[in-house]
């Protein structure tokens, strides 16, 4: 049986003297435009978890893809890699994977960035979104196909878990893992889905409860997360160029909104999250890394990244 919940938050709009421009320290983020290269349409991103490297990784999932690799301090290009069609990436015991579907569309894939050509796992049961790592052993995907594919890692061979899938009601978009559950977007839903790791309890959230006013509001389309600090960060695309990113308590169930085109102190004619997809946090736990792609008004913004200091 699903479980419906509310849970999360969002606040109002005004200006940066108002108290729904303020997160829940009470001082409001700050916003500013990272990357200083021109990407094609960003997706997923995550920052290098090795040490002493602070690299920001981002895959562009068009038909012939791009990892980009960026200068975790400036945002300058390092170098980028030509892939077909790379969707979810993440940092992981000194490598960074990514999903995607190989040279030719043969199949699906899951690789080591440090070798594009050999896959660590080829599985075309499975049509990879999404990907999360769980522990340094155990990596989660997602399966565009309403499935959460797990798997094991060992030295540099990865096969499927036990169990190896978790079925969903929905297909799944983003992940995030608090270290006890999965949390998974689905943006043709505008549903979260919240996973035990070992696939025992599944829960479906539709709504978040505003921590200013108490009401309900529905999540419009969510897409990318992060977890920090017992918060849950969302990445909701919204309708147009009215995106937002939503800061949620996993005790309470309560947060706000503490982005958006009226949130949070924006740069001088900057303004404008808008198509919204992958959301990561720094390293140094002090910054989100958000993704924005197409925008129709506020075009300044538009294929960037996004800095939000918190």
């Amino acid at each position: 049986m699903l479980l419906l919940i509310a849970c999360g938050g969002g606040a109002g709009g005004g200006s940066n003297n108002s108290s729904s421009n303020q997160n829940s320290s009470g001082s409001s983020v700050s916003i500013d435009v990272f990357s200083q290269v021109s990407l094609s349409s960003p997706g997923f991103i995550t920052q290098s978890t090795n040490t002493g490297d602070t690299s920001i990784y981002v895959t562009d999932s068009t038909a012939t893809g791009t990892i980009w690799k960026l200068a975790g301090d400036t945002g300058a290009l390092i170098t980028q890699s030509t892939f077909q069609a790379a969707n979810g990436i993440v940092s992981n015991a000194g490598s960074i994977f990514v999903t995607g579907t190989g040279s030719n569309n043969n199949g699906q894939r899951i690789f080591n960035i440090s070798n594009l050509t050999t896959p660590l796992i080829a599985d075309n049961n499975h049509n990879f979104g999404g990907i999360i790592s769980f522990s340094s052993s155990v990596l989660y995907a997602a399966d565009t196909a309403s499935t959460l594919a797990i798997f094991s890692i060992n030295a540099n061979t990865i096969t499927p878990a036990t169990p190896a899938t978790c079925a969903l009601s929905n297909p799944p978009t983003a992940l995030a893992s608090d270290g006890t559950n999965i949390y998974i977007t689905s943006i043709g839903f505008s549903k979260l889905m919240r996973v035990a790791s070992d696939c025992s309890h599944y829960t479906e959230i539709a709504s978040y409860t505003d921590s200013s006013t108490g009401s309900l509001v529905n999540f419009s389309h969510p897409v990318g997360m992060a977890v920090l600090g017992g918060y849950l960060y969302i990445l909701d695309q919204g309708n147009g160029d009215n995106g937002a990113i939503i800061k949620m308590n996993l005790s309470t169930g309560q947060g706000r909104i503490i982005v958006s085109n009226t949130v949070g102190n924006w740069p001088a004619n900057k303004v404008g999250l808008c198509g919204g997809f992958g959301l990561a946090v720094s390293n140094d736990n002090l910054h989100l890394y958000a993704t924005n792609r197409s925008c129709t008004t506020n075009t300044v913004n538009a294929n960037t990244i996004l800095r939000i200091t918190l």
